[in-house]
């Protein structure tokens, strides 16, 4: 066999190769139930598995997440059936539009608008492209809000209970201050004196001198 022949072979076998790897991965990540978005450098998306379509309601034959088709256009389509939230379209596509671009990392909670939670993740390619992944949330989020009140309503009970229990003190400084003779009774009947009075905190023990 030739040089050229064997390079001609060796980069048909490399091909197929590589269709392989290619369609394993492809094949591996719509079995999962994380979903994934690939675009490349040109903004164009690469790939796009079931699970990221049905988390954004997107018809599992939908046009716009086919492979070579502008990631720009997608958001668009999103940004105005309202998945992004209330907001100019075009500014809410830009802002998710932004961290591809930048080659920067990308991480939210998104609140999805017919009804649940959806953690999205951006990350840089090596390629030059991008990666999103989904995870539905809900139920971590529910969790934290039901921890979150609980704890607001304890701590609000400790509130309640503290105050209690200083104004219940405040009035045994009254009472104690109340029926302890004046520094004119003293003044009268003593003369020269002093009195030493020093409660710890608020309300005093049984210390109390006058000389």
């Amino acid at each position: 066999m030739t040089k050229s022949k064997q390079e001609s072979t060796n980069r048909e076998t490399g091909r197929r190769d590589e269709d392989l790897v290619a369609a394993t991965l492809r094949e591996a990540a719509s079995e999962i139930d994380q979903g994934l978005l690939v675009i490349d450098a040109e903004m164009n998306i690469v790939f796009a598995n079931p699970p990221y379509q049905k988390m954004n309601h997107l018809p599992a034959d939908c046009p716009l997440t086919q492979e070579g088709q502008p990631f720009l256009d997608l958001l668009t389509y999103m940004a105005e059936r309202g998945e992004f939230g209330p907001g100019d379209p075009k500014q809410l596509v830009a802002h998710r539009l932004e961290p591809a671009l930048e080659r920067r990392k990308y991480d939210i909670d998104r609140a999805m608008p017919q009804g649940g939670v959806m953690h999205v993740s951006g990350m840089p390619l090596k390629n030059g492209g991008y990666v999103y992944t989904l995870n539905d949330v809900t139920d971590r989020v529910a969790e934290q809000q039901r921890l979150d009140k609980l704890v607001a309503e304890k701590t609000l009970e400790l509130q309640e209970a503290n105050k209690k229990l200083t104004d219940g003190i405040e009035y045994a400084r009254l009472i104690q201050t109340g029926i302890l003779p004046n520094r004119s009774f003293f003044e009268t009947h003593l003369g020269d004196h002093f009195l030493l009075f020093q409660p710890v905190d608020v309300v005093g023990g049984d210390f109390y001198i006058g000389v």
